[in-house]
């Protein structure tokens, strides 16, 4: 789960409960990427984002007012994990 705008994951319904899976699912996509891999975001959240964070700004890439997200590269591949607002 990525936070989004005006969203703080630790307060979504079952979050608790449902962190370590989601964290499980998550490391089995980040162990794609070993050391040396880079990793680029379009948030303001700086060098070290931490997606549990309220998202509070962003670079939109899109044609929408507000998408985020992931972008990882390594050697062999390249990964994108991403948040649209398509209102």
């Amino acid at each position: 789960m990525l936070a989004t705008d005006a969203m703080d994951v630790s307060r979504q319904y079952g979050f608790a409960e449902r962190r370590p899976r989601m964290e499980e699912r998550a490391q089995a996509i980040l162990s794609r990427f070993p050391e040396g891999s880079r990793f680029f975001t379009n948030t303001r959240h700086g060098d070290h984002p931490d997606f549990y964070e309220r998202v509070t700004g962003c670079w939109p890439m899109t044609r929408y007012s507000w998408d985020f997200g992931l972008l990882a590269v390594s050697r062999e591949e390249v990964g994108l994990i991403w948040s649209f607002d398509a209102n």
